[in-house]
């Protein structure tokens, strides 16, 4: 297909050709190329100028004109690796900075997704990205909830869809004043709210055009065995405490199971003989939001090795946990360690680093460390 589609120089082809899916291909050739970028093993199959492999656009795209990119079209990334070693000429200089090489490990050139965190193709990634997005409602989810009858459920969402005649309110202002609260309450306000809305919603077309005088102790009584009914259906535990408990006792709500506290006992253990022990993680305010790591080094009598922390920017937790694990284990490197433990509280980072499933960012850099230190372990540690 490449063949056919492509021409020598390895670039699509820019006029008409017969075909019943070349339409298709053409397509999708900007998507796929924006998704897209080039993990560096030994070049060969990198253009220096077509390919995405330093930056997050094709060098060629910024400097279309430029006299040294027509005069070396064809030249390959392997063109600038010399023993292992970068070897870049002063000129190229101007087009990307040192500091922005990425770390040469060997091996084929890999062309990842870079819409996935593995670096792995999917469909749905790729449906997820040229898809029309619309702005996402905070709502939908607390609709249809188990504790929410099904007929209430139904009425809400036609009102918030603008479905029925009513005046316009802030239904975030409604969700917002359970935040903060255990799960059984939060069913109880949901149900009293928004069997409250759909029953203001049917005593409004009663008043207009029935012409008769709704009765507040009836919706009372209405919304009391609303909260009763949904109750069997609460699936969430209270804390226990003196509001829990009278909130549960006004709607005659009973069974409820209560969130116990259970108590682990914890231990900390030095490493084995000639073993470091890094501590390391990562933390943030939100998810994504204001990111740092911090890492403490040990050696097997307990003493202090080394420590150091930063801050990462925006990030998600995640990423966060996975570049405390990095930047720890690039000093090991440094202090030429050659047997090291590593503790997260991060069952998921750890299950990636063992399954070499690590975001595709760092995946050359992990390379590089398996390589300098020949023994690594992983302990898993309570929060």
């Amino acid at each position: 297909m490449r063949a056919k589609y492509k021409n020598k120089n390895g670039e699509w082809i820019k006029y008409h050709k017969q075909s019943t899916i070349w339409p298709g291909i053409k397509w999708v050739i900007s998507e796929v190329q924006e998704g897209s970028i080039w993990i560096v093993g030994d070049g060969k199959d990198i253009s220096v100028w077509s390919d995405k492999w330093i930056k997050d656009y094709s060098i060629i795209e910024r400097h279309s004109k430029d006299e040294y990119i027509m005069q070396n079209k064809l030249m390959k990334v392997k063109d600038l690796i010399y023993n292992g070693e970068w070897c870049i000429p002063e000129v190229m200089m101007q087009y990307f900075d040192a500091s922005e090489l990425p770390v040469l490990v060997g091996g084929k050139d890999r062309r990842i997704w870079s819409k996935d965190k593995v670096g792995k193709f999917t469909v749905s990634n790729a449906t997820q990205m040229i898809r029309k997005k619309f702005p996402a409602k905070v709502w939908t989810q607390q609709v249809w909830q188990p504790c929410i009858h099904p007929y209430t459920s139904k009425n809400i969402w036609k009102i918030l869809r603008g479905a029925c005649a009513t005046e316009e309110s802030s239904f975030d202002e409604v969700l917002n004043l359970a935040k903060g609260k255990n799960p059984t309450v939060k069913g109880v306000w949901f149900i009293c709210a928004f069997n409250i809305m759909v029953e203001l919603w049917f005593a409004r077309n009663v008043v207009i055009y029935e012409a008769e005088i709704p009765s507040v102790d009836k919706l009372k009584r209405r919304i009391h065995i609303c909260v009763k009914e949904g109750s069997f259906r609460m699936r969430g535990k209270m804390w226990g405490n003196m509001l829990d408990l009278h909130i549960m006792l006004h709607f005659g709500i009973s069974g409820v199971k209560v969130k116990s506290v259970r108590v682990k006992q914890c231990f900390f253990t030095f490493p084995s003989q000639n073993q470091t022990l890094i501590c390391c993680d990562g933390a943030y305010k939100s998810n994504p939001g204001k990111a740092g790591i911090g890492f403490i080094a040990r050696n097997h009598y307990g003493e202090h090795l080394g420590s150091a922390s930063g801050g990462l920017g925006i990030a998600t937790n995640y990423l966060a946990e996975v570049m405390a694990l990095i930047i720890a284990g690039e000093w090991e490197i440094s202090r030429g360690l050659l047997n090291v433990c590593f503790s997260l509280d991060s069952k998921v980072v750890i299950m990636a680093f063992l399954n070499d499933k690590m975001p595709w960012m760092v995946q050359s850099i992990w390379v590089r460390i398996t390589k300098a230190i020949p023994v690594i372990t992983f302990r898993h540690s309570y929060r």
